[in-house]
């Protein structure tokens, strides 16, 4: 693996551009809160951006920087088969692509309160929901139950029974779905007639746009 993680080590992963809207310092500076209690984590992470500069210099001052990984040149989806769970620091977000790419691959999540985060996790079920604060403490302590054995065995049985919920083709499934409600059509109807004469369908407002 690119990542240079160790095979025994538990990886937290971190997949964006290195910018203050994802907060990778948050990130840095919570790993260097709990790493020294629990030796076997590293954290890995993916990513380029205008913090580039600044978040090598966090990591060099550390303490942790053998244990901690910024490259660019793998991709986020390869990157995550490494991964124990992804961590979202971020300030905000909309729907997240990463989000919905380590929901489907069946990983824990750790997630700032910000954008779509409810729609993927529940907190404590598959993951931890935290305040979107530069306080990194609750950050440190959702990390720390992530690497507890037993607690990580939960989160990542739950996390792979709702993979599914998150391929492309359930989410295009749940796009056309929308698309149907919104214009009055039932889901997999194809045809000429208008949706106001099919039995139950009510006309549509924009019927006549």
């Amino acid at each position: 693996m690119r990542l240079g993680v160790k095979a025994d080590a538990f990886v937290f992963g971190f997949v964006g551009r290195l910018s203050e809207q994802k907060a990778p310092e948050r990130l840095i500076g919570a790993f260097a809160r709990m790493a020294a209690d629990i030796p076997q984590t590293e954290l890995a992470m993916v990513g380029f951006g205008p913090l580039d500069a600044d978040v090598r210099q966090q990591i060099g001052a550390s303490g942790f920087a053998d244990r901690i990984r910024l490259t660019a040149d793998i991709a986020g989806a390869d990157a995550m088969q490494a991964f124990d769970a992804l961590v979202m620091p971020s300030r905000y977000e909309a729907m997240s692509y990463v989000m919905l790419e380590a929901a489907a691959a069946g990983l824990p999540l750790i997630l700032s309160d910000v954008g779509g985060a409810s729609t993927v996790l529940d907190n404590g079920v598959n993951g931890f929901v935290i305040a979107n604060s530069d306080d990194v403490g609750e950050l440190a302590a959702a990390m720390t139950k992530a690497a507890d054995a037993a607690c990580h065995a939960r989160l990542k049985s739950a996390a792979e029974a709702r993979r599914g919920d998150y391929s492309l083709d359930k989410m295009v499934e749940e796009t056309e779905r929308v698309y149907h409600e919104l214009v009055h059509f039932p889901l997999g109807y194809v045809g000429e007639t208008p949706p106001s004469a099919l039995p139950g369908i009510s006309p549509s407002r924009g019927e006549n746009s």
